[in-house]
This record gives structure tokens, C-alpha cells and sequence, in this order.
């Protein structure tokens, strides 16, 4: 049995992204057109992701010395990691809506992951860049000498991790793991505020039971989701 290759997998993203951007109302931007496409950049993303290179400047030197990847991203040109690490934060609110719309698609499809019951969790990611310190953070002070700080970023405690200063993804998914949709928050988002943001959705598609940890029950929402 022949398995597909990044090669393919990276056509087949780029077509139902095509179809997925033209369902999208086209908002008009001030200035200049982009450089670099939206799908090109999700598609150079996923690309690096399976790769296992998440640095913003490994990513540049790796297009930097496998220029065929620019022909098979649509990229025109290698970009710098400086605006490549601002549109991948700005596509946040796109990613989010074609995530909820692949799930959707994988259904109309023929496809078998079964949506009655999903799973919610939280994960914690650090920001890019040095650590604001809490003290500094409530003060809006920075630092004389510190650069680059993330200041949309907030603290949060995790059982794993310890303190991270960065943010939380929300995830859910169903029982195989495919994802249906995500939201990413600053860190110290509550996650049962997070779930809320979803219920209405997920009651839409069918969905009668949410598997979470402790941090997502209390009374109303488990007589809501049956958590």
C-alpha cells in the first residue's frame, strides 16, 4: 500500500484551502497587497511543523537553502523571520475558522470521526521572546535592555510546567484526535470561559458529551454538556 508523501499531502492542503479562502469575505486591507499569500504561509507552516523546526529564523534558513520548498509553498520569496513570526500570530483568527471548517468538510466527505462526544483540553505554550516578569507586567513597565517581549502575553500555572509566561491553546477534538476546532488565549484564560465560546456550536453538530479535566466542571456546564 502506497502512503502519501509531504509532496502530496502539501497539494491536497493547498486545494481545500483554495475552497476554504473563497468561502471567506474578502475584507480590504489599507496599504500595500501582501507579499505572502495566506495558504501559502499555513501550507509553509504545516510544512515546518512536521519537520520539527518551529524557530521563526530556521524556518528563513531552511527556505534559505531548499528553495524548490518556495515553488511548492507559492512563496514569491523567502521571507524574513521577523514579519514571517507577525503573519503567523495575525493568521490565529484563520487557522481557527478553517480548523472548524476541515472538520466540517471531513463529515460532508464521507468521513467517520463521529462528533457525539469530544475532548477539551488546555495547553500551555511559552511566548516568543525573553520573560516579562509579573511585577513588571502590572507595573506596564519593560525593562531598560529588554527586547522583544510579547506584551499581549500573560502568566499561568500549569500541572506540567510550572509558571509559563505565554499562552493557551484550546483545543477540541474527538476520540481519535482529529481536531474540530481551537482557540488560542493569552495564558491566564479561564478554560470553562473558553468552553462556553463553543457550546452553542457543539450542541449545533450533535455533540451530547464533553470529556474534560477537573478545571472544566462545575454544575450548570455539566448538566448543559454532560461533562
Amino acid at each position: 500500500m502506497k502512503y502519501p508523501d509531504i509532496i502530496e499531502y502539501t497539494t491536497f492542503l493547498f486545494s481545500v484551502l483554495d475552497e476554504f479562502l473563497l468561502t471567506q469575505e474578502s475584507v480590504s486591507k489599507r496599504g500595500s497587497p501582501e507579499t505572502y499569500p495566506d495558504a501559502s504561509l499555513i501550507v509553509f507552516s504545516a510544512v515546518m511543523t512536521l519537520k520539527g523546526i518551529t524557530a521563526m529564523r530556521a524556518q528563513q534558513d531552511y527556505l534559505f537553502h531548499h528553495p524548490l520548498w518556495l515553488k511548492r509553498c507559492r512563496l514569491p520569496r523567502c521571507p524574513s523571520h521577523v514579519p514571517l513570526g507577525r503573519r503567523y500570530k495575525a493568521l490565529t483568527p484563520t487557522l481557527e475558522a478553517f480548523t472548524e471548517y476541515v472538520a466540517a468538510w471531513h463529515l460532508t466527505h464521507g468521513g467517520c470521526f463521529r462528533q457525539e462526544v469530544v475532548y477539551v483540553d488546555k495547553s500551555l505554550f511559552k511566548a516568543a521572546g525573553p520573560v516579562w516578569h509579573q511585577k513588571d507586567r502590572l507595573n506596564n513597565e519593560i525593562p531598560k535592555g529588554l527586547r522583544g517581549v510579547d506584551t499581549t502575553a500573560t502568566w499561568s500555572k500549569s500541572g506540567y510546567h510550572g509558571w509559563v509566561y505565554g499562552y493557551g491553546l484550546h483545543l477540541t477534538a474527538t476520540h481519535s484526535g482529529f481536531p474540530l476546532m481551537f482557540h488560542v488565549e493569552p495564558a491566564n484564560a479561564n478554560e470553562r470561559q473558553v468552553l462556553d465560546t463553543k457550546k452553542e456550536k457543539l450542541i449545533d453538530r450533535g455533540t451530547r458529551c464533553v470529556v474534560g479535566d477537573n478545571g472544566y466542571v462545575d454544575k450548570k456546564r455539566a448538566t448543559t454538556l454532560r461533562l
